[in-house]
Order: C-alpha cells, then structure tokens, then sequence
C-alpha cells in the first residue's frame, strides 16, 4: 500500500503570498497613504502652538482671514469635545507662557 502525502508538494507554494502581487502592493499603498494622512494631521493639530498669536490677530484682531479659517476645524472640535479642548489649552500654554 502506497503513503498518501497530506500535502501536495505544489500546495506549500501556493499558501506563501507573492511579495510582488497587485493585492499587496495596495495593502502597503494603502497603508503608506493612511501614515501620510495621520502625519499631516498632528502637524495640523500642533501647527496651532507656535501659530497662536497669528491666529488670534486674524480672528480678534481683523488680521489675515486665511489663518482664522485654517484653524477654525479645531474652534470646532474643541466646542464638540471638552477633553480635547482641555489638551488643546494645555498645549497652547506650553507656547505662549
């Protein structure tokens, strides 16, 4: 009686993903593409310490309506959500003190 093989030697080839496959480069594009969105987002968020006082010119001061509209998605989140906010002043402060 013959051995029957529990894996056909062609199988364990095929289980292995091709590092060059159209389905893994979109993965790592994908991905590449989320770190770069995240990235520019904290540069965003933390643009506004050093940024401050140009934005309270533009926006209490009648300076350059431009910086006011920049920042004014975190005025929003900040009156959306409170621990934000909190981080948000705390953070300032390490600026302007």
């Amino acid at each position: 009686m013959s051995q029957i093989e529990a894996v056909p030697p062609d199988c364990s080839e095929a289980a292995t993903p091709d590092p060059e496959s159209p389905a893994r480069e979109i993965g790592y594009f994908a991905l590449r593409v989320y770190n770069r969105i995240v990235i520019i987002l904290m540069i965003y968020v933390l643009s506004i310490g050093p940024m401050f006082w140009y934005w309270h010119e533009s926006t209490f001061a009648h300076g350059d309506p431009f910086v006011a509209k920049l920042y004014y998605p975190l005025v929003l989140l900040c009156h959306a959500w409170s621990p934000f906010a909190d981080w948000l002043n705390w953070y300032i402060n390490l600026w302007i003190t």
